[in-house]
């Protein structure tokens, strides 16, 4: 009989949820979650039957991830089969591991976020000014997003106006 490979799934979003249902029809043998969000990890494992799930949260990025976290067997596992393996590290730790390995570090928008594309002003602003074509194609998918902008740039004309008085 031949060995049936196991795919983690990295990442619990949208296209997460479709591949996972392609993937489970297809017969492939679904077996781990990794995310960043406990809900979305959540229903994706309900829907695959996965029972652990990964994440990435670390105990540095907050007080109250620093108390849930060391709450946990060996501060990474919960009795609830969600796995942090990050727990312990600093973000420090993450950018030396991803130089080190050679990985694409994450694009930093501003300086407060260095999270995936979302939805955010600053987001779609970074990619206004850097990458327009791939702007572009997210209007065509996301019409209505055109209007995150709209409000950002008016906020900004806004702030500005006040400042000058």
């Amino acid at each position: 009989m031949e060995q049936q490979d196991k795919i983690i799934l990295i990442g619990a979003g949208n296209v997460a949820h479709h591949l996972a249902g392609t993937l489970l029809k297809a017969g492939e043998n679904l077996c781990q979650i990794y995310s960043r969000t406990l809900d979305s990890a959540r229903q994706l494992g309900m829907k695959t039957g996965i029972s652990y799930s990964f994440y990435g949260m670390k105990q540095s990025d907050g007080m109250n991830r620093c108390l849930m976290l060391r709450g946990y067997e060996n501060e990474a596992i919960s009795n609830t089969n969600k796995v942090y393996p990050l727990s312990k590290w600093k973000k420090s730790d993450v950018m030396a591991y991803i130089k080190a390995k050679k990985l694409p570090e994450p694009i930093s928008y501003n300086k407060n976020k260095s999270q995936g594309l979302t939805f955010l002003p600053e987001v779609f602003d970074y990619l206004r000014r850097h990458y327009p074509q791939d702007l572009e194609k997210i209007y065509k998918v996301f019409p209505l997003s055109r209007n995150i902008l709209l409000r950002y740039d008016e906020e900004k004309r806004a702030a500005a106006q006040i400042q000058a008085k």
